[in-house]
């Protein structure tokens, strides 16, 4: 759960200072789905690529969820939502 009652997936990774967040997010009324990037430690997206949202597609079953659900939180996106 994230923010104002969203759902969703924010997947994220930093590499030589640079934090990249890959999210699919809907709401009320809204989804939305991209790529973030950001200095690590920074409150600011330096860029903000979003997915033309009819290309995305939904797993058929729940592997990849289950895999996703072992790897370590990031507590950034969790108590702040996206940059």
């Amino acid at each position: 759960m994230l923010m104002g009652g969203a759902g969703g997936l924010v997947l994220s990774t930093t590499t030589d200072g640079t934090r990249y967040a890959l999210y699919s997010i809907q709401g009320n009324g809204f989804a939305i789905a991209g790529l973030q990037k950001s200095a690590a430690g920074s409150a600011r997206a330096t860029s903000n690529i979003e997915c033309d949202m009819s290309t995305l597609q939904e797993a058929e079953d729940e592997r990849l969820q289950n895999v996703i659900d072992t790897w370590a939180h990031d507590q950034r996106y969790e108590n702040k939502g996206l940059l």
